[in-house]
């Protein structure tokens, strides 16, 4: 089975379609909703397939236990136990990282589709994943889970009762230092700069420098084993010493279609950063009708602690307003970002 990484990333082209901001005039944004619904079932299954591989990888690592070495039987049992203790309760749990950031863009198309937004989720319930996640070595640090949850609080307090062009606008400023959070780990950092903390490293540190490299260790020992035997046997052993390279190209081309693949996830979600704050940074506005920094905080406070806004009232209330200046810039990201992705795309490996 492919494990097609960059289709995780699929669910980033939901992020704010140009769509829901070219129809934020008034015209019909049925479009926004029939785009979500087209991608559903293929971001879910994507988003599902990077949470097992967590579990998954580990089970694979058990089929290179050399069983004939001391402890051979010993050791698999105890590194089974170990994936089904440590790696398997995160499925959920990353599951439930990803559904973070997927609903947020979700939301955002079901308000300009004009549908009324409801949520299921538990917050308790979402820190309790967050907090307990582990990937390889990797958890996410206090600030991330605090941003994961600061942008499920937006969704629900921010998107479910405004206006559709209020709310996008007010969502996306409201919700774009907690999503760079979210997703760097540092919502000041650059796209050069090393990340340490949000989703990027749940696939960097945790999967592809931890699990991943675990896996790749497991197989290079247990073939060197078996190279090391025929290297040193009497009798010409060439038909079997080519099988046994054969399954070890085999087994490394699947460790190196991971570790791309998560890369292509990686260089998604900083496109996906890159083009959100670009756009926080168009709706926020400059000159005379910008929308200082704190009136952003004093707007975003209500927001995260659910009570009215009497600045929202007053001064803010025409800035909240989608203006065409403003689309027709956003349109000019959006479009930069869709070719990017798009650009991913075609350059992956599977």
């Amino acid at each position: 089975m492919k494990h097609n990484f960059h289709k995780v990333l699929k669910l980033f082209v939901l992020f704010i379609p140009v769509t829901i901001l070219l129809n934020s005039c008034g015209r019909d944004f049925k479009s926004v909703e029939d785009f979500v619904t087209k991608h559903q079932v293929d971001i879910k299954k994507s988003s599902d397939l990077l949470a097992q591989d967590i579990y998954d990888s580990c089970l694979r690592r058990v089929n290179y236990i050399i069983l004939t070495a001391s402890n051979g039987i010993e050791t698999r049992e105890n590194t089974l136990q170990g994936c089904n203790s440590d790696n398997k309760p995160n499925i959920s749990r990353v599951k439930s990282a990803n559904s973070v950031l997927l609903d947020y863009m979700k939301q955002l198309g079901q308000v300009a589709s004009g549908k009324t937004v409801s949520f299921d989720e538990n917050i308790s319930e979402l820190q309790t994943a967050l907090t307990n996640l582990k990937v390889g070595t990797f958890t996410l640090p206090k600030t991330t889970v605090q941003a994961g949850t600061n942008l499920f609080q937006i969704f629900v307090n921010a998107l479910s009762k405004e206006k559709r062009g209020r709310a996008l606008k007010k969502a996306i400023l409201c919700a774009d230092n907690s999503l760079q959070i979210y997703i760097k780990g540092n919502s000041s950092l650059k796209d050069n700069e090393e990340q340490n903390g949000g989703l990027i490293n749940i696939a960097q540190e945790g999967y592809i420098d931890g699990i991943v490299e675990i896996e790749k260790t497991q197989i290079n020992g247990y073939y060197e084993t078996y190279f090391a035997t025929l290297r040193t046997s009497k009798e010409p052993q060439i038909p079997v010493a080519l099988e046994v390279e054969k399954d070890y190209n085999e087994a490394m081309k699947i460790v190196q279609e991971k570790k791309d693949n998560a890369q292509n996830y990686i260089d998604v979600l900083k496109a996906t950063a890159k083009a959100h704050s670009e756009l926080k940074d168009v709706f926020q506005g400059t000159g005379k009708d910008a929308i200082s920094t704190e009136e952003i905080k004093q707007l975003c406070q209500p927001v995260l602690a659910e009570r009215e806004n009497d600045l929202e009232k007053n001064n803010l209330s025409t800035k909240l307003d989608l203006k065409e200046s403003e689309m027709i810039k956003a349109q000019e990201i959006l479009s930069e970002y869709s070719q990017t992705v798009k650009s991913l795309h075609k350059n992956r490996t599977l």
